[in-house]
Parts: C-alpha cells; sequence; structure tokens
C-alpha cells in the first residue's frame, strides 16, 4: 500500500509533517521511503506537530531578521556523566539570540501529557542539560 499524504498524526493527534529546511516547502512521502528534496543536499525534517513546525516558521522568520542567528533543528546533546554515557537528549531548537544560546522544545499544549512517565524522564534530562552543559531548556 502506497499513498502520497506528507502528513500523518502521532499519539497526541498533532499532524506531522516533512520539511525542507532550506526550501522551506512542504515534502510528499510516498510509501515507507523518507521523502528526498529535488535540490541538492538539502536537509528534509520530520516535524511531530504542527505546532513544532509552525514554532520553526516564526524562528526562520526572526532569523532572516537577524533577530536571532544560527538556527539549528534537532540538536542533539549525549549525556554524559562521570565519563559513562547514558544517552542523548534531542530537542527540537537551538539558537542564538545575541550572545545568549537558546535551547526549545515544543511540547502540547495540554499539561496532562507532561504529568506520566514521559514528562518525568523528560524533567530528568533537563536537569541534566543544566547540570552538564549549563543549558536551561525552555518548554514552548
Amino acid at each position: 500500500m502506497t499513498w502520497s499524504r506528507s502528513t500523518t498524526t502521532n499519539k497526541h493527534n498533532a499532524k506531522a509533517s516533512y520539511w525542507c529546511l532550506n526550501c522551506a516547502r512542504e515534502m510528499q512521502k510516498v510509501g515507507k521511503k523518507r521523502p528526498v528534496c529535488s535540490e541538492a543536499g538539502h536537509k528534509v525534517f520530520y516535524f511531530r506537530s504542527k505546532k513544532e513546525r509552525d514554532h520553526w516558521h516564526e524562528l526562520r522568520i526572526e532569523q532572516m531578521a537577524g533577530i536571532i542567528r544560527n538556527l539549528e533543528v534537532g540538536p542533539v546533546y549525549p549525556i554524559v556523566v562521570d565519563g559513562h554515557k547514558c544517552g542523548n537528549m534531542l530537542l527540537d531548537f537551538s539558537y542564538f539570540r545575541g550572545d545568549k544560546l537558546v535551547v526549545e522544545d515544543v511540547k502540547p499544549a495540554r499539561g496532562a501529557d507532561m504529568n506520566g512517565a514521559r514528562g518525568q524522564l523528560f524533567r530528568l534530562h533537563c536537569k541534566l542539560m543544566l547540570a552538564i552543559y549549563g543549558i536551561h531548556v525552555e518548554v514552548v
């Protein structure tokens, strides 16, 4: 079975989609293959929700206006404690506003989603990010 819709729904019923980060165009997914941008070398990113995609659009506009710089989508920070790698912290966005590094993670609007085991794990990861890197993760 093949289908050409670029959006799917995740556990929060949020519309997920693939977008080219350079062209700012939505990519079509066909079957199980990850979409590829027609322009050579452009990175295609999977946004897990419409809220995350819309926030990326806002940050991109701010970057074009010169308000922020070095926008990175999907940064990964290794969590290493006493020389042992414990895992990775995958966040949604990082950028510089002036000289300050801002790291953001987009979460659903419902507060109940942060009360379970996932919420506890996310809060633990945020505390480790602050302890290891000195970076405060902002929740959008």
